[in-house]
């Protein structure tokens, strides 16, 4: 196996700056403002970037609406318990939006948290493939490049879970440690993660090509894993259901992989999948994948129904 480099890390007087820009005070000063001239309008607090998969979907249900990215899901709960602590914002009709991560369900009513790890799960099913066949590569059902196409995305992407399967092992129980300890000062960063680093991807098959030891070189502020948590997170994992539970960034990057594999294939034609050539338009991007596919993704029973409750409550 390739030896896995660690990752680079930023000069400290950069990252105390990007620190500071994204720091809390900034994002409520941003609400302040926001407050100050839309008071009446609906407010929903959101993470980060997840403006591009809620904006359309609350819009088309309670109409115009504000979002103030909170730096986090640590921030959209900071933004709950200050506003709940202040009298000056009681007619605020204030929605809040968190990813479930490798967290235990909140199961607070004022709330909306994924029902998956988090929304870029939304955003790797089956059925949006489907979509993005029938739209973007001009394809019926009935036609055998989609049917192939369904097909080699099921067994690559099974075979995609059971290569990362030690990986979201791994993140979990560093997720669980830090949880438990809040004294670490150091935890976990795998904002820079490159799917080529850990797996072999091409569309005959998927293969994995690190060890638990290569984890720890390539993440080198990871915690030691007793034993018994890495059984017990071994057996919790191996009973749900990986495209909804992994870690939603490790899988909307396999889909954009895929994607951007089959796109290749069917431009050039003469293969298995895709006999012909098919002239597609669709453009990915990793940084811009949340918007290009927005309109794709997975709609949520649960979201519709937290927003319509809570802005029914607020309203009153």
């Amino acid at each position: 196996m390739k030896q896995i480099k660690g990752s680079v890390h930023m000069d400290p007087k950069i990252e105390k700056e990007r620190s500071k820009r994204k720091s809390f005070s900034v994002h409520w000063a941003r609400f302040i403002k926001l407050y100050a001239k839309f008071k009446d309008e609906p407010v929903c607090f959101v993470e980060g970037e997840d403006i591009k998969y809620y904006g359309m979907r609350i819009e088309n249900i309670i109409g115009t609406i504000n979002f103030i990215e909170s730096g986090g899901k640590n921030g959209v709960l900071k933004f709950r318990e200050k506003l709940k602590q202040s009298e000056d914002f009681h007619e605020l009709k204030s929605f809040f939006f968190i990813d479930r991560d490798f967290d235990a369900l909140l199961n607070d009513i004022e709330i909306y948290e994924t029902p998956c790890y988090s929304i870029e799960n939304f955003y790797t099913s089956t059925y949006v493939l489907e979509r993005i066949l029938l739209s973007e590569f001009k394809l019926t059902r009935a036609d055998e490049p989609f049917v192939n196409s369904m097909q080699l995305f099921q067994a690559r992407q099974a075979e995609y879970h059971d290569a990362s399967f030690l990986l979201n092992v791994f993140i979990a129980c560093q997720r669980e440690i830090e949880n438990s300890d809040k004294e670490l000062k150091i935890k976990l960063n795998i904002g820079d993660f490159k799917i080529g680093d850990f797996f072999e991807l091409n569309l005959e098959k998927v293969s994995s090509k690190y060890t638990l030891e290569a984890l720890y070189k390539y993440f080198p502020s990871a915690q030691t894993i007793s034993d018994d948590l890495l059984t017990m997170k071994m057996k919790e994992f191996s009973q749900v259901s990986a495209r909804e539970r992994f870690r939603g960034k490790f899988e909307i990057e396999f889909f954009r992989w895929f994607l951007t594999a089959m796109i290749k294939v069917a431009k050039e034609g003469e293969n298995v999948c895709f006999p012909e050539k098919v002239n597609i338009k669709l453009n990915l991007t990793k940084i811009n994948i949340l918007s290009d596919l927005s309109r794709f993704a997975d709609n949520c029973s649960i979201l519709e129904e937290y927003v319509k409750n809570r802005y029914n409550l607020i309203t009153a």
